[in-house]
Parts: structure tokens; C-alpha cells; sequence
């Protein structure tokens, strides 16, 4: 069964932008890649990190129609953003789901970006695509600041976790959190906004001989997620698996939730 943290709440699309202003301006996630689409013919693609975004986009069987590259914002990035492209256009998930700017290092449990991450200065291009089409789902991923006993890594730049489910050596493991926004079903001008986190960096004390700060974490994450749930109405917290179910009275308390 899959384990997982799930944060949604709905929000207006009008303070969209508010939600990207606490994603850009916190100590504890960088935004590394921001993958949009609109149904399956229109494309976003921004940063270094998207092998995960394409990989779960490709359903059904419909062609794309246009692409956005964001090269103002991935520089010398041109040819990463076109291999993605191009696995769209074939439909075809990417060879390898850890990306070329991840590295990965022996005995950590973590792979982190090496690449530039995003900064706020490619949110103007991103609404101006928005605005072309409003119905489009985005999804942001990011780097956290996780707190291990070692200092030999650089923990400020974590993405993704080689001890969740899955691993970088059969389907890239999983990263350790992602913000999705999608328009509701029943009104087009409010938006569901969807943290999602597989791992339980925030749960458990050791991880494959690195032992992780367990309270530092859960409060690093917890700074991050108050501000963002302020924002909207309907706040629904979900866990899945045994350790995340365990966990749900302290989640609740650390998150301000009933």
C-alpha cells in the first residue's frame, strides 16, 4: 500500500499568486522545476528537475499541441528542456528518473540538485501562460532543508528520498515534496492546492545509517505548511501507511489542525 502525506485545501484563484510568493520566499523548500499542462496539449516546462512531472503526465494517447520552454529561467538548459519535450512528443516516459542535475552520493539517503533552482523572477512568464490557460494544472517541485548528522552533504538542497518507496536505482524514489494546483471541479475561479510527501523524514529518527533531526524536521516542515493552509478553507489532511496513521495527532498539532 502506498504511504503518503496529503495537505489540500481550495483556495481563490485570485491570491494564486500568494501561494507562489510563500513558495519562493521560505528557508525551508526551493522551488527546483515547475511543470504545467493544460489537458494533455499544452506544456510549462521550467527547471532542471521535471523526469517525475513527465513521467506521471503521460495518459491517454492525445499529441501535444505547444510548448513553453522556459530558457530565461533554466540557463543552458535549452537541451534538458527539450529532451523532455521530446519524451512528450513521443510519449514516452524518460530513461532514467533521476535527472542528470541530481546527484546522488554513496550513503546518503537523499539525492540533492546541483543546478541553479528557481527563483521568483519566472513567475511573470508562468502567468502570462496561465492566462492563455486558466484550466491548466501546475505543479512545483523543490529542494527541502532537512537536518542530518552529517555535514559532508549539502542538506539544504534535498529532493529526493532514496529510502521511500521506490529508489533511485529502479524508478527514481520519491521526492520529498510537492505543490500542486488545479482548478475545482464545480467552480473554475477557486483552485486545489495539493502538498504531497512520501516520505518519513518527518517520522522517523534513522534512515539507512543517517540519523535524521527528527523534531528539527517536522518543525521546518510545519513552518512551511501554516502560512500556505492560512490561505484557504477546507483544509483536509489525509495519511496513508502504518507510520504516517501513527503519526496523525502529532501531524494535527504540529500543523495547527483540529
Amino acid at each position: 500500500m502506498s504511504s503518503y502525506l496529503s495537505l489540500s485545501m481550495t483556495i481563490d484563484a485570485k491570491i494564486l499568486n500568494d501561494v507562489f510568493e510563500i513558495l519562493f520566499n521560505n528557508s525551508f523548500f526551493s522551488p527546483a522545476a515547475i511543470g504545467a499542462r493544460a489537458a494533455p496539449k499544452h506544456w510549462f516546462l521550467s527547471g532542471y528537475v521535471l523526469e517525475t512531472f513527465i513521467e506521471r503526465s503521460l495518459r491517454g494517447r492525445k499529441k501535444p499541441a505547444s510548448f513553453t520552454l522556459d530558457l530565461r529561467h533554466t540557463p543552458d538548459g535549452e537541451g534538458y528542456l527539450e529532451r523532455m519535450a521530446n519524451c512528450v512528443r513521443s510519449w514516452r516516459a524518460p530513461d532514467n528518473l533521476v535527472s542528470p542535475f541530481e546527484m546522488v552520493e554513496p550513503g546518503a539517503p537523499a539525492t540533492f540538485v546541483t543546478r541553479d533552482l528557481l527563483t521568483a523572477q519566472c513567475l511573470p512568464d508562468l502567468n502570462r501562460w496561465l492566462a492563455l490557460f486558466p484550466q491548466a494544472e501546475v505543479t512545483v517541485f523543490g529542494c527541502v532543508s532537512i537536518g542530518g548528522i552529517s555535514t559532508e552533504f549539502p542538506w539544504h538542497r534535498a529532493f529526493r528520498d532514496l529510502h521511500s518507496e521506490r529508489t533511485a536505482h529502479d524508478s527514481g524514489g520519491d521526492c520529498f515534496l510537492e505543490i500542486s494546483m488545479r482548478p475545482t471541479v464545480l467552480r473554475s475561479s477557486n483552485r486545489i492546492v495539493n502538498l504531497l510527501g512520501r516520505s518519513e523524514t518527518w517520522l522517523v529518527g534513522e534512515a539507512g545509517g543517517t540519523r535524521y533531526r527528527q523534531a528539527t524536521n517536522l518543525e521546518r516542515l510545519s513552518t512551511f505548511v501554516r502560512p500556505l493552509l492560512q490561505l484557504g478553507t477546507g483544509v483536509e489532511l489525509r495519511l496513508e501507511g502504518r507510520e504516517f496513521q501513527a503519526a496523525e495527532a502529532l501531524l494535527c498539532e504540529s500543523f495547527d489542525l483540529p
